[in-house]
């Protein structure tokens, strides 16, 4: 027996049966050729062209009862195909599934963007008075694909949401194809920004003379964060634009080396404001993954976003393998309300301090570190007792391979 399946993401728009005067039409021409036998016998019995049999009569009786049983099994198959026949619409496909007899059901699936042509067709004044025809769907390719399914109820209606549809899916690949385009040009601006960023710094570092050593030290960090910031955005906008993905990478690496990384990324950052930043890990700790991206988009991120609103006492970074691995980043800071816990990972969604303590960020940090923790099939949460009393956020990923 065929079965539907729906995929992730589709929903179904509409699901029609066949109009129920098709139902009464079958049952009563069934109900007419069922007592047709026993009129028939009635009446020539009556005219004396065949002898009159007693009712009684085993024969009869057997002859009777097999034809009940298997008028009885018509209707049945006919209330059933009527009931499990059915169409559905969904913002992908049609599904159309159609009952043969009792035991056995077909599937045929038709994807929208193969439809040409949709008509329909009242075949007589019944049809039109109530309201019921014949739809049929023209597709892109032998004529013999084409379907044409009588009986549907109110098949204007059908029409219109399959072509309102169609149309809807035109627009958003159209749309999709916009956005495509603009994120390769905002990319294309951001990456030739920050090169000419990168090349200034450059330049200061590099002066043989007249720079004083700490702006050169300072130009130097800020060369290496544009640098990364450049590999960072270019590794955001690398994945398919129009699936709305970002690349993966999938290798062998050791997790603590990549938080040490991390942390040590941020250093200079919680050196500059007086925090103490401290790592609790183990030796070593092997995971399969994107290295780059849960270094400098995960943890480097929530690590800085503890500094940044953190302004004294400590943040500290801890590694943990108890069935996966489990990262936590835990400050002092200013601490989270439960609003501001709901919104964190929301696209644009930042606390109610963010602007005053952090007016750089723009909102979508935790909702991009989110996606790369939930496409290594991990999970990020943000804990915290409430305003003043610090805040922990926490990065579980998946069992160890």
């Amino acid at each position: 027996m065929d079965t539907i399946h729906i995929e992730e993401g589709e929903h179904i728009i509409l699901t029609v049966r066949k109009h129920w005067l098709i139902l009464l039409r079958d049952s009563l021409g069934t109900l007419v050729v069922a007592v047709a036998p026993f009129v028939l016998f009635g009446m020539v019995s009556f005219a004396g062209f065949v002898p009159v049999v007693e009712l009684a009569n085993p024969y009869v009786v057997f002859a009777t009862a097999l034809w009940i049983l298997l008028i009885w099994m018509t209707l049945a198959i006919i209330w059933t195909n009527y009931y499990l026949d059915i169409w559905i619409l969904t913002d992908r496909r049609i599904f159309i599934i159609e009952q043969v007899g009792l035991f056995d059901r077909r599937v045929s699936t038709w994807g929208l963007e193969r439809i040409q042509q949709i008509t329909v067709e009242h075949q007589n004044v019944v049809e039109f008075m109530f309201g019921y025809g014949t739809l049929t769907v023209q597709t892109a390719g032998l004529s013999d694909h084409d379907l044409s399914t009588p009986g549907i109820p109110r098949p204007e209606r059908v029409r219109t949401k399959i072509l309102h549809q169609i149309g809807t899916i035109g627009r958003l690949e159209a749309m999709t194809k916009k956005q495509s385009e603009m994120i390769k040009t905002i990319s294309h601006e951001a990456k030739g920004y920050l090169a000419r960023d990168a090349a200034a710094l450059a330049e200061i570092v590099e002066q043989p003379e007249g720079v004083p050593a700490n702006v050169k030290k300072l130009a130097g960090s800020a060369l290496g964060e544009t640098r990364r910031g450049v590999s960072e955005l270019m590794g955001i906008l690398s994945g398919d634009a129009q699936q709305g993905e970002m690349t993966m990478e999938r290798i062998r690496f050791d997790l603590v080396d990549t938080v040490r990384d991390a942390v040590e990324l941020a250093r200079p950052l919680a050196e500059a404001k007086g925090l103490a930043l401290t790592v609790h890990a183990p030796s070593s700790l092997m995971f399969d993954g994107d290295p780059a991206k849960l270094r400098d988009v995960v943890i480097k991120n929530l690590i800085e976003n503890a500094i940044h609103y953190t302004e004294k006492g400590s943040v500290t970074v801890s590694v943990s393998a108890h069935d996966g691995a489990r990262i936590s980043i835990a400050d002092t800071g200013i601490g989270l309300s439960e609003d501001d816990r709901v919104k964190l990972f929301s696209e644009g969604g930042r606390g109610e301090s963010a602007r005053a303590l952090n007016p750089h960020s723009t909102g979508f940090g935790l909702h991009i570190a989110k996606s790369i923790v939930e496409a290594h099939g991990g999970r990020i949460a943000a804990l915290s007792d409430g305003r003043g009393k610090g805040s922990t956020f926490v990065v579980e990923l998946p069992t160890l391979a």
